[in-house]
């Protein structure tokens, strides 16, 4: 951290200046770019990158390359991982019960 502080400060990093701050700005800044730009992030600093993703518990690339996925198939993957009943909160994120949400979508499609 405080090898990278010292590049901010010095002007050798692309990441937001106002990261060399202190501790806990460079801290918030890094996490922000670890979930907005984590190819970047990846590319320009990847033992950062690792550190961040072991912490954190996360893959941001991961969850990017999810979304670009047809909403179909997300729901199809979805579903064969998780049982959910009818009146379960539908897995898309509605807050509706699947019933009423993505059940009736299903039905007509097939029909």
């Amino acid at each position: 951290m405080q090898r990278e502080i010292e590049a901010i400060r010095d002007g050798k990093s692309d990441i937001n200046s106002y990261a060399g701050t202190n501790e806990a700005e460079f801290f918030a800044v890094v996490t922000e770019y670890f979930f907005e730009k984590p190819e970047k992030l990846q590319e320009n600093h990847p033992e950062l990158y690792q550190l961040l993703s072991r912490a954190l518990r996360q893959n941001p690339k991961k969850r990017f390359l999810r979304s670009a996925i047809d909403p179909r198939e997300w729901l199809k993957t979805l579903r064969s991982r998780r049982k959910f009943g009818r009146n379960s909160p539908c897995p898309c994120g509605s807050g509706k019960k699947y019933k009423d949400c993505h059940l009736l979508q299903e039905q007509a499609t097939a029909a």
